[in-house]
């Protein structure tokens, strides 16, 4: 089914309307108000929680933190039916740190006999916290918030009755201490024949908002969908994959080729391969993005002994995916070419990047000018971040600097591209996604969801540090007839292939010369 802007409309609709009428049919309970008359959180421990109070403190003494006040008390309307009544919520806070499974044994081990219920949350939540509930015998209850950086309670008092109307909480003021506070009381019952008052339900702004922000949730989402079948539908095809049996982890293959976006101006014949980058996401989701020189000495299946790029030229993507498997001992999943003339398109389509270079470039092969009494960081566009990406020879590194500055460049792209400047830019997108399938082949069985999981990948790689080129033996290894090559070391780059392929790559373990 293809996403028709009908189509899209009265999804949006159906969507909003049953987000809407689950969120009516739920119980309501007031928004959290502050005193009017507020009230110290000791004060609020001491005289309402007082069991858990007791033990909020052991705790925090013993795991090295300090029980202070984050927060005053609030209070918050509740009751359900034709009651109405108001808890007291506060909060505190401790900073030791300790592991949760410590902070477990430490509560059990101060579980006071007035703490009726405790429950353990089983896992972390996205955001990295993890809790612990309590209830006491007077229906109190409290938590404790684990992160990684600290501890956090937040603490109920039971549902009080008040003769104070709750239609609008903002205007509740506790007159006292005494009121906040009040000793448990049974809530008086209704005289016979007396039909109590019913609580008036009054519109809440916030859920308005909250309507409001479902609606754009699922217009962002309607946007990413047709994006995503644009891509799907725009973005070049090739055979590349050898069919060869799977290895553990996801494997990318990238490759930089004149073969879609123009020729490569410097001295190569035919369609060859000007950069190569092998991305691997392990199975315990290390990433690392490898770049494989494009003169590197490899032995390419039914060929012998060449630079890597030559493949290419031989056989197409199929045999350059052949020879790096061989190398690197892992099955590629996917293949992605990129025109090197869509680069200046999609630097363009992100308004340019920032790229470095410590030293000055009048390179007229890759058209590279570079003067550094303007700064060594610069904004460039894209017919000048082509040039940076393409200048091999007035690099002291040669192909390997090149390599360095591919990988920066498609970096920043990527940064950009998932940058909040392009989230809330519709032109942007567009002009971003017209590039991109102008300038990408990928292989015939891959999607737009391998491209998403490739830019993820590359991030998480670019993030850590985990870039860069195998060990190097030489630059300027002669083994006859092919010119100088890029020699591996023999002794390091097997291990260093064998490390890619279980996550363990560290930054020490890439070239370093």
């Amino acid at each position: 089914m293809r996403w028709t802007p009908a189509r899209v409309g009265l999804a949006a609709v159906v969507v909003v309307a049953g987000l809407y009428g689950w969120d009516a049919a739920m119980p309501r309970k007031g928004e959290l108000v502050p005193f009017r008359q507020r009230v110290g959180f000791e004060e609020y421990m001491s005289r309402r929680l007082p069991e858990i109070s007791r033990m909020a403190g052991q705790v925090a003494a013993e795991t090295g933190g300090e029980l202070t006040v984050m927060g005053l008390p609030y209070v918050q309307a509740c009751g359900i039916d034709n009651t109405q009544g108001y808890r007291v919520v506060g909060y505190s806070t401790m900073a030791p740190q300790i592991s949760f499974d410590r902070l477990e044994e430490v509560v059990n081990t101060h579980r006071r006999d007035g703490v009726s219920g405790l429950w353990v949350q089983d896992d972390f939540r996205e955001d990295g916290s993890r809790k612990i509930y309590f209830t006491d015998n007077d229906g109190n209850s409290a938590q404790f918030k684990y992160t990684e950086t600290g501890i956090e309670m937040r603490s109920y008092s039971a549902c009080l009755p008040t003769s104070h109307t709750l239609d609008d909480p903002g205007q509740f003021v506790l007159p006292s201490v005494e009121e906040a506070f009040p000793s448990p009381q049974p809530r008086p019952a209704p005289a016979p024949g007396q039909t109590p008052p019913r609580r008036r339900r009054r519109l809440r702004p916030l859920r308005w908002i909250a309507v409001v922000l479902v609606l754009l949730i699922v217009l962002v989402a309607a946007r990413a969908a047709w994006l995503w079948h644009r891509v799907e539908d725009g973005v070049g095809r090739v055979d590349a994959l050898s069919g060869a049996a799977d290895t553990d982890g996801e494997t990318w293959l990238i490759v930089g080729s004149d073969a879609r976006g123009g020729p490569i101006q410097d001295e190569t014949e035919g369609a060859r391969a000007d950069s190569i980058m092998l991305l691997h996401k392990a199975p315990n989701g290390k990433a690392a993005l490898i770049s494989l020189p494009r003169d590197t000495y490899v032995e390419i299946p039914d060929e012998g002994g060449d630079k890597i790029n030559a493949a290419y030229s031989y056989g197409g993507p199929e045999l350059l995916v052949r020879t790096v498997e061989e190398l690197s001992g892992l099955t590629v999943d996917h293949y992605v070419e990129v025109g090197m003339g869509g680069v200046q398109e999609m630097v363009d389509a992100v308004d340019g990047v920032e790229v470095c270079l410590d030293y000055d470039v009048d390179d007229p092969d890759s058209g590279l000018t570079w003067d550094t009494s303007q700064g060594t960081c610069q904004t460039v566009d894209g017919t000048k971040a082509l040039a940076y990406s393409r200048m091999r020879k007035s690099d002291p590194t040669g192909d390997i600097g090149r390599g360095l500055r591919q990988r920066a460049v498609i970096s920043a792209v990527v940064s950009k591209a998932m940058g909040v400047q392009t989230v809330v830019n519709f032109s942007r997108q567009n002009a971003l996604v017209d590039a991109g399938t102008q300038a990408l082949t990928i292989d015939k069985d891959s999607g737009t969801s391998s491209l998403f999981g490739m830019l993820m990948a590359f991030r998480s790689a670019s993030s850590d540090g985990l870039t860069g080129a195998p060990p190097i033996e030489s630059l300027d290894y002669e083994p006859g007839g092919i010119g100088a090559a890029v020699l591996l070391q023999d002794e390091t780059a097997p291990d260093f292939f064998a490390k890619l392929r279980e996550g363990e790559l560290t930054t020490s373990d890439f070239n370093q010369t």
